[in-house]
């Protein structure tokens, strides 16, 4: 009699000893083909997990036959997990899920199964089971590759809006995380350095559970490493699962390897600007590695993020360098000593220096006998003696032409003892310089001025020392002159300074004067006017803007004084809109004190609104090291005024060091170029670049440039060429009074911009 089975539904089967007479019954030929056109295993067991019957489905069995148990090829947790599901099943009666991994003797590796195990009513149980290893290896690589991208989009955002200084902080964070991800040992960035000569290590991660800590700043040549080099020129992905893969032509590789305990690594050369410049490694150091398909994407994208990041720091210090060092010695310039000249002021506190300007007696006549390439080269050589010569942490620069300005130790205000440091490098540059076949010698005239005896600021500082080299100069060859203390008089000045500033502010003695704003493309349109402050005193006469300033800062009168000039700038504009003269803005310096003052929002729309004129007829200039000196105080502050409608122009960039990173996210809307870059534009190639640097990135940032103190027809015509916006200088007009610029707009085409 042939068996047959009854069923119920596909999870509930039961014997039937007369199948021919229950309706729905199935044989057991039936049940194979049903469970074969499945991908399901079917199992029945007894009541101690031992096989009665199995049904194959397409996807494969769990190799078992009847008579063994359903745990025979199953890890031990497994195991477990299934004999517990099954008597909860028996002594329940519900269907119980269960998960496990069956290590069959011909298959390689494991199969996992997703099963379900139901009791029958004869006290069997049936196990339905199906095989998911594929699906679970697609999930696991599906996982795998998403982990991948949102690591990879993590560093993307790291990179993105950090400033320059903050990048080798980022690296070294993105190499922590790929170790982590990667499970290896150490991973590590070497950059080519000293003309590729050597590999440096720059930055590094290793796991502190292991040992194997590489050592920062560590040089290997790399004549050294001959394959590693080739293969890393070559562009090459560097795969190594164990050493022994190594060709014997890697033996300097092998060996430094073995020694540093690496049984595997990987390696993505860095490239950018067409070269390689360093490259990423990953060490494994336990067993044997295996580098899958998404470690390899990750490393290689990661190389590829790095690359970008490296280039832009690159590419900030080669601006840096261009902006603040001289070309021709390598030293700081004026600007960037005038900076470490701040901070080293307020390091020092009461210990005082001398601030000492040096002119070379004798470089204008070797230039005209000699040439200039001879003496540039004695420049050079005179510049390394300096360096020599300077205690560590004084600043040092090249003044301009043959001048050089350096600090020396003065904290006893012993004026012998500076006379001894001053003939002491006199004898030092005074030594024999052999140029071209030429035994040259050279003297020197210093003047001096000390802090804080002398100056209490940077500015002053200067002035009095140059007052001193006239003087020393005036003595003949290797004069030394030291400034002579007038600190009594300047602060007699001062307080006279600021009694009659109150005065003339109660009086509105002040004026405005104001410098058109022309179109490069074309310098008969007025596009805007800078107010400038001017104040004749009937007691003291006409005092300079940067006096007066000063004393108002100092004494907090620079707030109302500011009040003051916003207020005239708008009625002077309101009174030329009244006539029909159009001039589109009008832009008021505005000082680092008013920066701070949460007033000045509210101020400027009040004055706005007396005179009907629309937020945009006013722009407000900061100096660009003010801004930067106070970013993060005035952020709010300038973000209302840019939302009420004014314009914030940088003024004098270029002179404080502010990266693209900071730039693009303040809310300004213009970049005037100091004219310290403008007046050099035909005698210094660096000036040129960093003009048109300046003009290209604003406008990619979409702001206007304007160029300061334009002088010459040639000057207007290299900025027309290279993009500028707007000219302001000598060469359209000098500052003039509000009714000689109302003559100039009558006669000007109306600009509506």
């Amino acid at each position: 009699m042939v068996e047959r089975w009854q069923v119920a539904d596909y999870d509930d089967l039961i014997p039937s000893d007369d199948a021919e007479t229950e309706p729905g019954g199935l044989s057991a030929m039936e049940l194979q083909a049903l469970a074969q056109s499945s991908r399901d295993t079917v199992v029945v067991l007894d009541a101690s997990g031992v096989v009665i019957r199995t049904w194959n489905g397409s996807g494969g069995g769990l190799g078992l036959s009847p008579g063994q148990p359903l745990t025979l090829h199953l890890l031990q947790d497994d195991a477990t997990a299934v004999q517990r599901a099954l008597q909860y099943c028996l002594s329940h009666g519900q269907p119980e899920p269960v998960s496990f991994s069956s290590r069959l003797p011909a298959a390689s590796g494991a199969q996992a199964f997703s099963a379900i195990l139901r009791k029958m009513r004869n006290g069997e149980v049936m196990c339905i089971a199906q095989d998911v290893t594929a699906q679970q290896a697609a999930d696991s690589a599906l996982a795998r590759h998403l982990a991948v991208e949102r690591l990879l989009r993590s560093f993307s955002g790291q990179f993105i809006n950090i400033a320059p200084d903050g990048i080798d902080r980022a690296i070294d964070h993105a190499l922590s995380e790929l170790g982590d991800y990667c499970d290896v040992d150490r991973v590590y960035l070497y950059q080519l350095a000293e003309h590729e000569q050597y590999l440096v290590h720059t930055h590094g991660w290793y796991r502190r559970s292991r040992d194997g800590r590489l050592p920062f700043g560590k040089r290997i040549a790399v004549s050294r490493l001959p394959w590693l080099h080739r293969r890393l020129y070559n562009r090459s992905l560097i795969q190594v699962a164990n050493l022994d893969m190594l060709p014997s032509e890697a033996h300097g590789e092998h060996a430094m390897l073995q020694q540093r305990g690496v049984t595997g690594l990987i390696i993505a050369p860095i490239v950018y600007s067409g070269r390689l410049h360093a490259f990423l490694g990953l060490d494994a150091g336990q067993t044997e590695a295996h580098w899958n398909q998404e470690q390899i994407h990750l490393v290689t994208a990661a190389a590829e993020i790095f690359a970008s990041a490296l280039q832009r720091k690159q590419s900030e210090r080669r601006i840096f360098r261009l902006a603040y060092y001289d070309r021709l010695t390598g030293l700081p310039n004026r600007m960037l000593l005038r900076q470490r000249l701040k901070q080293f002021m307020h390091e020092r506190g009461d210990h005082g220096f001398a601030l000492a300007v040096l002119d070379l007696d004798d470089a204008s006549n070797i230039n005209d006998l000699l040439g200039h390439d001879v003496g540039d080269l004695l420049l050079k050589s005179l510049s390394g003696r300096l360096e020599a010569f300077a205690p560590a942490g004084h600043p040092l620069a090249r003044w301009g032409g043959d001048e050089f300005v350096l600090t020396l130790p003065d904290a006893d205000s012993d004026t012998a003892a500076l006379v001894r440091q001053v003939q002491q490098l006199r004898e030092v540059l005074g030594e024999p310089v052999r140029i071209a076949g030429h035994e040259l010698r050279v003297s020197s005239s210093v003047g001096i001025a000390r802090y804080p005896g002398h100056a209490s600021s940077v500015d002053e500082l200067f002035r009095y020392a140059e007052m001193a080299l006239r003087q020393a100069k005036q003595q003949g060859r290797e004069g030394l002159a030291i400034y002579e203390n007038h600190l009594e008089r300047r602060a007699t000045y001062r307080s006279q300074v600021e009694t009659r500033m109150r005065l003339a502010l109660e009086q509105g003695a002040f004026e405005l004067h104001y410098q058109p704003l022309v179109r490069t493309q074309d310098t008969n349109r007025i596009a805007g006017a800078e107010a400038l402050l001017r104040w004749h005193d009937k007691e003291l006469g006409t005092i300079p803007p940067d006096e007066f300033i000063d004393v108002a800062e100092e004494t907090g009168l620079i707030v109302p004084l500011g009040d003051w000039v916003l207020e005239q700038a708008c009625r002077d504009l309101a009174a030329w809109r009244a006539e029909g003269l159009h001039i589109p803005r009008v832009s008021v310096n505005v000082s680092g004190h008013q920066l701070l003052d949460d007033r000045l929002p509210r101020t400027l729309a009040q004055a706005l609104k007396r005179h009907g004129l629309p937020p945009t007829a006013i722009e407000l200039e900061i100096t660009e090291t003010t801004l930067m000196e106070r970013e993060k105080g005035s952020l709010p502050l300038l973000q209302q005024l840019r939302d009420l409608g004014v314009g914030i122009a940088v003024d004098d960039f270029g002179t404080g060091y502010s990266s693209l990173s900071k730039i693009k996210h303040l809310p300004v809307t213009v970049l005037k170029i100091d004219r310290s870059f403008i007046q050099d534009i035909f005698t210094d190639d660096n000036d040129k670049a960093i003009i048109i640097a300046i003009v290209a990135m604003a406008h990619q940032l979409q702001l206007r440039t304007v160029a300061e103190g334009v002088e010459t027809p040639e000057q207007l015509a290299f900025l027309r060429d290279n993009g500028c916006d707007l000219s302001q200088g000598y060469l359209h007009s000098r500052p003039c009074s509000a009714t000689a610029l109302r003559d100039l707009l009558r006669a000007a085409p109306r600009d509506q911009t």
